[in-house]
């Protein structure tokens, strides 16, 4: 470890580390690397599998204190007209808002799927994030703005994620990073109480002074976004009349997060919310960059058929980012090279001469 630090502070920006035959192995170099070194670390593995595998050996080497997270991929095809399931959105979402509002060191763990998806950009979802404690004066009607905005959808009562109801002076609020939906309690303009419910129930689980909210889906659409991508996607040609005529009237649809290019200038990634210092670990370079190979050559061909089946969606290098641009994102910091191979054995992109056999 400390020939890995050293090389590093010396300005080595890559370097490969090989006999790591498992994931336990590989855990334990992580984690005693993030007790060292001040930097947060993200780690790309080639898919979901081996990401779950580090997550629960990394927990057995850290502290409860860690902060480690998980960002998942969307578990559906490229260009597949459906939205991803409200879990995996949450936990996407709240896995960006801590890393993007983190004053700390973090572990992040992404497969090949995510890294690649283009995501909702920085301002956007800070600006959609709501927080709030008791003792705060807040307007209902603004608050119900922001929830509409962030794909919530007005309910009777509250028993789904992505729900919210107001009733006289109470907000029921279901975030989908939450396992329980929240009950705000105003006297007038000021919150006098929230706390936790069961959704089945309907009953009281226990009082929490503060709650931060994030959005319903990876898409918000305040009126200005949304007038200007209804402008761009008129401009199409051969367009769904049902989809144009749901998106003018605010109703939302499934897979409308993959429209999301025609609504943001520039979308960002994931590297643009870990901090640009942060150490970068390929777990298995040589699957991790077939992967990328692979996975491109499916969005490619997914792409085709949705031109066949006359969908309307972003061109793919707005959806993704391409094979050289992620090269170059992967090459513009510290990567440490994670292997159970020696380089005779497997073929992956030249490396500098720096060379550690553990």
């Amino acid at each position: 470890m400390h020939d890995i630090l050293q090389k590093l502070d010396n300005g080595e920006r890559l370097c490969r580390i090989e006999g790591l035959r498992d994931s336990s192995s590989k855990a334990f170099f992580i984690a005693r690397l993030y007790q060292t070194v001040s930097k947060p670390i993200a780690i790309i593995t080639a898919g979901q599998d081996e990401a779950d595998g580090l997550l629960s050996d990394i927990n057995i080497f850290l502290n409860l204190n860690s902060k480690l997270y998980h960002f998942p991929p969307w578990e559906t095809l490229p260009y597949e007209p459906i939205s991803p399931h409200k879990d995996i959105s949450g936990e996407r979402l709240k896995v960006l808002s801590s890393v993007m509002e983190s004053d700390v060191k973090f572990i992040l763990l992404t497969p090949v799927e995510s890294i690649i998806q283009r995501i909702i950009p920085k301002d956007v979802l800070r600006d959609a994030i709501l927080k709030f404690s008791v003792g705060d004066l807040l307007e209902r009607d603004i608050i119900s703005e922001y929830l509409i905005t962030g794909g919530y959808k007005n309910s009777d009562i509250v028993e789904d994620k992505g729900e919210f109801s107001i009733r006289g002076g109470i907000l029921d609020v279901y975030p989908p990073d939450s396992d329980n939906p929240f009950r705000i309690e105003f006297m007038g303009d000021e919150i006098e109480s929230i706390r936790e419910f069961d959704s089945a129930t309907q009953r009281s689980i226990k009082d929490v002074k503060e709650i931060k909210i994030v959005p319903a889906r990876e898409l918000v659409l305040k009126k200005g976004i949304l007038e200007k991508g209804i402008t761009k996607i008129e401009g199409e040609k051969g367009i769904n009349a049902e989809i144009l005529n749901r998106l003018k009237i605010g109703l939302p649809f499934s897979g409308i997060e993959r429209l999301a290019p025609y609504f943001y200038e520039n979308m960002d990634t994931l590297f643009d919310y870990v901090p640009s210092d942060a150490i970068v670990i390929l777990d298995e370079p040589s699957y991790v960059h077939k992967k990328i190979e692979d996975f491109w050559q499916l969005i490619e061909k997914e792409y085709e058929q949705s031109i066949q089946r006359k969908e309307l969606f972003p061109l793919p290098a707005k959806l993704y980012i391409p094979e050289d641009e992620l090269k170059a994102r992967l090459e513009a910091g510290i990567t440490i090279q994670l292997a159970a191979l020696s380089l005779s054995e497997e073929t992956i992109p030249p490396l500098p001469p720096l060379l550690l056999n553990l």
